[in-house]
């Protein structure tokens, strides 16, 4: 029978179990030997009440929604195409990716930090303004005829908490031209500047401090 008719049947939960069903063979969110596969699907896919009463937070089922509404979305622009039928099999794509990614532990803040997206509206500006700033500098000591420049090597701590923090900050620094981090060791960046200027900005602190800013934002 066609994809298209049985998704018009109007029986839409009764495929959405089916769909669960095959979901759980592959990728099982629960023993079988505990519960039922459709009470289990019921209980960790459709009872989000339940989920949050039992050990999901309500903050870990809202990063799930979002990553398969990003991936969907992702999906969406490379596709081009919007019938019915596409549409269907992307959504289920997005939701097995993300199931995949419960089953394996990495759908996780690190992997999808939902939690920067406000934080993210003013500190990206801020960066693209300072990448603007550096690469006028860099241009203006590239085309000097003496080429002024002081390599410097020098290590820098973060004074974020998450790691997401951290890859932000040593992110910013190499997207920054004149500065790029060589080497992380926990909580130190080491960072080579083309100029001891550079370094010496790096050093004071306010790049660092604007990455904190946007962590807690999160």
């Amino acid at each position: 029978m066609p994809i298209i008719s049985i998704l018009d049947t109007g029986r839409s939960s009764f495929w959405i179990e089916q769909i669960g069903l095959l979901v759980l063979n592959i990728l099982p969110i629960c023993s079988p030997r505990e519960v039922k596969p459709l009470q289990c699907f019921r209980e960790k896919i459709l009872d989000p009440e339940r989920n949050r009463n039992e050990n999901t937070s309500e903050g870990k089922w809202m990063r799930h929604f979002s990553l398969a509404g990003f991936l969907f979305a992702f999906w969406l622009v490379l596709s081009g195409h919007y019938t019915l039928m596409l549409v269907v099999a992307g959504g289920a794509s997005a939701v097995l990716c993300v199931l995949a990614m419960i089953r394996i532990r990495v759908a996780d803040a690190e992997a999808h930090p939902i939690e920067l997206l406000w934080g993210a509206v003013t500190y990206f500006p801020w960066l693209l303004r300072e990448i603007a700033k550096s690469a006028w500098a860099v241009t203006k000591i590239i085309l000097h005829p003496s080429l002024p420049i002081s390599p410097t090597m020098t290590v820098v701590r973060a004074s974020q908490r998450t790691s997401a923090g951290v890859a932000t900050y040593a992110n910013s620094i190499t997207l920054t031209p004149g500065t790029i981090t060589v080497g992380v060791n926990g909580n130190e960046l080491v960072v080579h500047a083309l100029v001891n200027e550079g370094a010496l900005d790096l050093e004071g602190g306010a790049m660092d401090r604007r990455v904190s800013q946007f962590e807690g934002a999160a």
